[in-house]
């Protein structure tokens, strides 16, 4: 994979020596340098860049508002901030700008497989347009109704945590957050977290709030979707997900958890939220849901659910895998939506010996 990457760090010696090991490990890579964020946006007015690697504490200009001025010139581009001191508050300051955050000090394997991951994410979209508009994405819309539910928990002298994990959990554009932010190198848990009950638990409330206030802050990104068509997302999403737990947790062979299952589901049309006009939503949201997924640093397993869900046997995973759970879970609650099957659906729920169970197990969904 031939990439341009872009390393801003202050630190010459470390620029050099991070330039020497990428070169060597990756001999295919242009690796440019700078050493502030002027010097960098300069580059980068004047070519593109694949990714960009920022330290965050630097004079002049920090990390975050490079990025920040990054997203605005060059938004496909992904995003990597690094970081010596592991602390929320400065995740929660640049969550709406970096795509991935490192820990300092950082072996050139790590920041290799960050930049490879994030940017063979962009060959899933059909254009340069819908790249700049996903990749410029600070935050996805969220219904008004579940924001104020979870403002009114968290304003309560004693509020419930069971309860603010619920909400978010209810919601698809806080779930993405709590998680992106969870699965980050700032809390450095060395284990994927999935449950955003398990993600509120952990992050605490004064992280939760502030979360929360960036979301909102940032919500104009969906402005152009109208808000029923959010609202019926999300309880589409919502009834896919608990869906598709049934069917991994089910008799299926399915080779993927209870919880992957319930997020995957949950996340399968998250990019509808990034686009505007009705037409690219059908044909572009899974590959556009993933993209963002993706650069946000949710596990592997959830981006490919979400990026084949439409087309599950094109998934690198074999046998049953999460993306033909999700599949089978869209194609029953549509059904029951109003929508008709279609032979695609019929065929993969008759390999996976669902075809006669779907009645039962939409059951099971409504019963939960």
């Amino acid at each position: 994979m031939s990439l341009r990457v872009l390393f801003v760090d202050d630190e010459v010696s470390l620029r050099s020596a991070m330039s020497r090991l990428l070169a060597i490990l990756e001999p295919s890579w242009e690796v440019v340098t700078a050493g502030d964020g002027e010097e960098a946006m300069a580059l980068l007015r004047s070519m593109p860049a694949d990714a960009v690697v920022s330290d965050m504490r630097m004079p002049k200009m920090t990390g975050d508002k490079l990025l920040e001025r990054v997203q605005e010139i060059r938004p496909s581009a992904a995003r990597i901030l690094l970081t010596g001191h592991a602390e929320a508050s400065t995740g929660l300051r640049s969550i709406s700008v970096a795509h991935r955050f490192l820990v300092k000090p950082c072996a050139p394997e790590t920041l290799i497989d960050a930049v490879k991951v994030s940017c063979s994410l962009r060959k899933l979209l059909s254009s340069s347009e819908l790249a700049d508009l996903v990749g410029g994405a600070s935050a996805l819309p969220s219904a008004p109704a579940v924001f104020l539910e979870f403002i009114r928990e968290l304003d309560k002298p004693n509020p419930c945590m069971q309860r603010i994990g619920s909400i978010i959990g209810s919601d698809v554009a806080l779930t993405a957050k709590v998680l992106q932010l969870v699965n980050s190198s700032f809390f450095g848990l060395g284990r994927a977290v999935v449950s955003p009950s398990q993600a509120a638990a952990y992050l605490g409330l004064t992280t939760l709030r502030s979360l929360v206030a960036m979301v909102a802050s940032c919500s104009e990104v969906g402005r152009a979707v109208p808000s029923k068509t959010v609202e019926e997302l999300q309880h589409h999403s919502l009834a896919v997900g608990m869906l598709c737990r049934n069917i991994a947790q089910g008799s299926y062979k399915a080779r993927c958890s209870g919880e992957d299952a319930l997020l995957a589901g949950m996340m399968h049309d998250i990019g509808k939220l990034l686009l505007p006009d009705p037409k690219a939503r059908d044909e572009s949201h899974a590959e556009a849901g993933a993209f963002l997924l993706g650069l946000w640093g949710l596990p592997d397993q959830i981006v490919e659910a979400v990026a084949f869900h439409h087309r599950p046997d094109e998934a690198p995973s074999a046998q049953v895998n999460l993306a033909t759970c999700v599949h089978a879970a869209d194609a029953i609650v549509r059904q029951r939506e109003g929508a008709e099957m279609s032979e695609q659906a019929r065929e993969i729920l008759s390999k996976i010996g669902l075809l006669d169970e779907s009645g039962e197990l939409l059951g099971e969904y409504q019963a939960a």
